[in-house]
């Protein structure tokens, strides 16, 4: 009866183990990639918990390399490697050694056409370059950051001056009276 219960309550342990060593994947970034772009290898990040080891892919058609993980194992970066010739759809993606691999899918996605969709610059737009920080002051509750305390000081040049995106945000009729186009 001892070594039964010896036996089971080591099999226990081991079972708590192995769930405590299983890989997640809880987010992929980016999340796809388009077929024919060269930007070629594409540098994932995934987070989650216990990542490690070694990355696979279900297809010749995208190469995993050079795989980094954080100390504390929740982020893993690898190289991406798409084929010129990958197809669009979604393919599997494996991280971690076995039994407690993770997979998750990455889509490649078809390219877009650029006909008539990009017009670019030319020489009838109105460019305004703008400091948020020190166009307009949309938010005053973020002007003192705690990350910075006692920095918010208009009257000093190299201090914050309360400028944020929701200040140039109030002002988008203003721009656009005035004619800027970019």
């Amino acid at each position: 009866m001892r070594y039964l219960f010896t036996f089971l309550l080591f099999a226990y342990c081991l079972s708590l183990a192995a769930f405590a060593q299983s890989q997640t994947v809880e987010k992929i970034d980016p999340p796809n990639w388009w077929a024919g772009m060269t930007v070629n290898p594409v540098r994932v990040l995934v987070r989650g918990t216990n990542l490690g080891g070694i990355v696979s892919t279900n297809s010749p058609a995208l190469r995993a390399s050079n795989p980094k993980a954080s100390a504390n194992g929740h982020y893993l970066f690898f190289d991406l490697m798409i084929a010129k010739n990958a197809r669009p759809g979604k393919y599997k993606i494996s991280v971690g050694t076995a039994p407690s691999r993770a997979t998750f899918d990455f889509e490649i996605l078809p390219r877009a056409s650029r006909a008539g969709r990009y017009q670019g610059y030319t020489t009838d737009d109105v460019i305004y370059f703008l400091m948020p920080d020190r166009f307009a002051d949309g938010d005053p509750s973020n002007n003192d950051p705690p990350k910075s305390k006692g920095l918010y000081d208009r009257s000093k040049t190299r201090r914050y001056h309360g400028g944020d995106l929701q200040g140039v945000i109030d002002k988008l009729p203003y721009l656009k009276a005035l004619g800027v186009t970019a």
